[in-house]
């Protein structure tokens, strides 16, 4: 997916997003791509699933992130990632 398809399907929700996540696990076009976006709000990734890899480089949070029970089936990228508040993480599993 493109930054405005992400950003489109996250905002729909967890539920949402694992449906698309359990359709596309075999498609290489499933790739989250979150880069360079400014989250305003907080944001919850709790139990989110992401079936290839996911772009969160350049990414800016305002406020708080949370991050638990995440599923990264593909490779992530969390360079130059900015916190401006707090952030949780509890990594469900992770592709080494």
């Amino acid at each position: 997916m493109n930054k405005e398809e992400t950003i489109k399907l996250f905002h729909q929700g967890r539920d949402a997003w694992n449906i698309w996540a359990w359709t596309g696990r075999s498609n290489i076009n499933a790739v989250a791509d979150f880069q360079g976006h400014v989250f305003e709000e907080e944001v919850d990734f709790s139990d989110f699933r992401f079936p290839a890899d996911a772009l969160f480089n350049n990414v800016i949070f305002k406020k708080k992130a949370i991050f638990q029970g995440c599923i990264f089936e593909g490779n992530v990228d969390f360079s130059n990632l900015r916190f401006n508040n707090a952030v949780f993480f509890e990594i469900g599993r992770a592709h080494v």
